[in-house]
């Protein structure tokens, strides 16, 4: 019995020392998440927002933080580095991007409160 309980700690221990989390918290401008339904997230879109964020003349800034066992992976723009007009423009753009809206979700001015994978 104690031989079960040491591989138990033991395999719980190192589980814990890979799955290193960070607590993201704060409000964004932006939260677009990409959600799975036990298929995986919607990579074409998550392409296209990619190509998006990457041919802006003023890159946004944002963080990643990844989840789950399936792709499951949230963008958090601040936006402070666009104007107010460039912001929305964005925001649109992003928008425009969105293959399958059951796997993708976008909110504005959102409370950001959640652990993220490394």
């Amino acid at each position: 019995m104690k031989q079960i309980t040491l591989i138990t700690l033991l395999i719980f221990s190192f589980g814990k020392m890979n799955a290193q989390t960070i607590q993201k918290k704060g409000t964004y401008k932006l939260v677009v998440s990409f959600t799975s339904i036990g298929a995986g997230i919607d990579h074409s879109s998550m392409t296209k927002i990619d190509s998006l964020i990457g041919t802006c003349s003023k890159k946004p800034v944002y963080e990643i933080c990844r989840m789950g066992r399936e792709g499951e992976t949230t963008y958090l723009f601040h936006l402070k580095e666009l104007t107010k007009h460039e912001q929305k423009k964005f925001i649109k753009k992003i928008k425009e991007q969105i293959v399958n809206k059951n796997l993708v979700h976008i909110e504005e001015n959102k409370l950001f409160n959640s652990p993220c994978r490394n």
